[in-house]
């Protein structure tokens, strides 16, 4: 799940990489019409994905916040980047920020251009996806 904000050409460059490594990329922009409430509908598409993909600018919103405490808490690889600005960050996922890649499944980046991104989500995403393998298949981290 690729998280909707003010980072439209980021955004992009992270579907099309999903896509490129054959997985599909849910995004905010791509979601149907539902029964279900926006909130319910965003939150259940957190459930059905294998990782959440978070991308930040100077700030993150309520519902960003309730994606991470959803995959979190149904147990989904967290991988989160946050775009250095010039200006100061509001720091509300910063308690995410401590977090390593292996014990917890969470992978906390920043990153200023979107080659940059690219490489780091790459590198995260086969880094997870090699993690869960192991796991599914050896019981091995």
């Amino acid at each position: 799940m690729v998280n909707r904000g003010e980072l439209d050409n980021e955004r992009a460059i992270v579907h099309d990489l999903v896509e490129e490594l054959g997985f599909e990329a849910v995004c905010s922009e791509s979601r149907s019409a539902s029964e279900l409430s926006v909130e319910a509908k965003f939150l259940q598409d957190v459930k059905d994905s294998d990782i959440l993909v978070g991308i930040f600018g100077i700030r993150d919103s309520q519902p960003s916040r309730k994606e991470c405490r959803t995959a979190k808490s149904y147990g989904k690889p967290i991988l989160l980047f946050v775009k250095e600005f010039s200006r100061k960050r509001k720091p509300t996922l910063e308690n995410l920020k401590g977090m390593r890649r292996r014990r917890t499944g969470v992978v906390y980046d920043k990153f200023r251009l979107v080659t940059e991104l690219r490489s780091q989500v790459h590198d995260a995403l086969i880094e997870s996806i090699t993690i869960n393998f192991r796991k599914a298949f050896t019981g091995v981290n």
